[in-house]
């Protein structure tokens, strides 16, 4: 309704189309949902998203009308590259319900690869990252943390990538009555600064260089604001870096 109210006010708003379009699609209202997809693209006509998600549910055949303007919009140099990126998608989609698996695989090569030299430098970077980050973990030393263990509640930490089920296997977890959600705490983070100094470091290299004071206080102050969640029993935390 609230869309729909937009609309009223804007009628010729690409995005509020397109919103409307996806609300519609999954309450089943297919024809309708195309419609708002057509009137998006009329509006906005290399809007990637609407064509992908278009292609999504509608019938097409590989020589209609609208998979050939995909085809024109994705060759054409004036589109942008996050446009191509859906268009490939799109037309992969197409292809594959045609049964041209061949031209479909293509198509997502060509979506993939535009993905790659839109975010590619981040990718190589955050990899970087991660592997230092695997370096320094293992020099890690906890020994002045042994025997130290006192009866505020534990933490559970559960890592993972985005979209990897983290958040699912927290709540399975915490379905427990011994066991607390707590999210995504980043209480490690914030006590950083206290324990780096000013010119401050990453976590996993305090950790290393940490000598036993300061590892027990870091123990100390992260299980105290763990303790603001539960009494006892266990926590977790999905963010501890």
């Amino acid at each position: 309704e609230v869309i729909r109210r937009g609309l009223h006010h804007a009628p010729k708003d690409a995005r509020l189309h397109n919103q409307l379009g996806l609300l519609l699609s999954g309450a089943g209202r297919r024809e309708e949902a195309i419609g708002h997809y057509e009137e998006a693209l009329v509006q906005e006509p290399e809007f990637g998203n609407a064509w992908y998600k278009l292609a999504y549910i509608a019938d097409y055949s590989t020589d209609d009308e609208q998979v050939q303007r995909m085809y024109a919009l994705f060759r054409a140099e004036h589109t942008s590259q996050q446009s191509k990126i859906f268009l490939a998608f799109a037309l992969a989609l197409v292809l594959d319900r045609a049964g041209d698996t061949a031209q479909a695989w293509k198509m997502l090569e060509a979506g993939n690869s535009e993905r790659y030299s839109a975010t590619g430098a981040e990718c190589d970077k955050e990899l970087r990252d991660l592997g230092q980050w695997r370096d320094s973990m293992r020099s890690i030393n906890l020994n002045p943390l042994q025997g130290q263990a006192d009866d505020s509640p534990g933490p559970l930490f559960l890592l993972g990538m985005p979209r990897s089920g983290s958040s699912l296997a927290e709540g399975i977890l915490s379905a427990h009555p011994a066991v607390t959600g707590a999210g995504e705490l980043n209480y490690l983070s914030q006590l950083l600064p206290r324990y780096a100094g000013e010119a401050g470091v990453d976590l996993a290299n305090l950790l290393c260089a940490a000598d036993e004071k300061q590892l027990q206080g870091l123990q100390h102050d992260y299980l105290e604001l763990l303790s603001l969640h539960a009494a006892d029993g266990l926590v977790t935390d999905k963010m501890p870096g």
